[in-house]
């Protein structure tokens, strides 16, 4: 028994490593909310109406009409985040405020073929 809680253990440990290892940046789109400051957190309503709770990174940075922040997201702005999904919260990096000239701005994933 004792070597079976064991092997239960180290499984539970690698899946855990594993998981946040490969956890790659995901990208949302949609409305802010509501922006709570104290928590270092927003709420996201996305296209069909579901709210995400979102923690914003440390090292956060907010693009807003070309200029970059860390504080300058307001209730009702159109966004889309890039983020980390981890296992009990969502961590924003990067989010993108679409007005004026950036209204039709989307985050997109992809690579580099040459440089």
């Amino acid at each position: 028994m004792k070597s079976f809680m064991k092997w239960v253990g180290a499984v539970a440990a690698v899946v855990l490593m594993t998981s946040a290892a490969t956890a790659a940046n995901d990208l949302a789109a949609g409305k802010v909310k509501s922006v709570n400051a104290d928590k270092k957190e927003f709420v996201l309503i996305d296209g069909a109406g579901k709210d995400w709770t979102i923690k914003f990174a440390d090292n956060v940075v907010i693009n807003r009409g070309g200029k970059e922040s860390a504080t300058d997201l307001k209730v009702d702005d159109a966004v889309s985040v890039c983020y980390d999904k981890g296992i009990r919260t969502w961590t924003a990096h990067y989010i993108l405020v679409k007005e004026g000239d950036t209204k039709d701005y989307q985050l997109r994933r992809g690579t580099f073929k040459n440089f």
